[in-house]
């Protein structure tokens, strides 16, 4: 082989090496490239990842205390309830005992006048 020829053999050997750690480079720097960006993205959903347990603990805590409000306010509404029914029993006989006072009123005003009226038939008959 003629040294210019072995020159050139060498300097294309030398050349695809250089390529090759060229590109075992450019790969190792775009795998770390990768890495970081899978890294970056990782920890970005591990941030969001506790502020929605967060949001989703404090939204629990308010379904906690709204459904507490409810039992409360189903409790309140019972005791209305059974608060109106205890009163109109108590109006019910209330009104049952006016209708007698108005009954024995009635009677007593009709026995009056009847007495009234035979007292004057009575005396009309003697005076006469």
């Amino acid at each position: 082989m003629e040294l210019g020829a072995s020159r050139r053999v060498l300097t294309r050997e030398q050349g695809s090496s250089r390529d090759s750690r060229e590109a075992r480079v450019g790969r190792s720097e775009a795998a770390a490239y990768d890495f970081d960006r899978l890294e970056r993205a990782v920890e970005g959903l591990t941030r969001s990842h506790a502020l929605l347990r967060q949001e989703n603990q404090a939204l629990r805590r308010n379904a906690e205390v709204g459904e507490e409000r409810i039992r409360s306010l189903e409790d309140d509404l019972q005791d209305a309830k059974q608060r109106r029914q205890s009163a109109l029993a108590r109006l019910d006989v209330l009104i049952s005992e006016l209708d007698e006072l108005e009954a024995r009123l009635d009677r007593s005003t009709e026995s009056r006048r009847s007495e009234s009226a035979g007292r004057q038939s009575s005396a009309g008959h003697t005076g006469g």
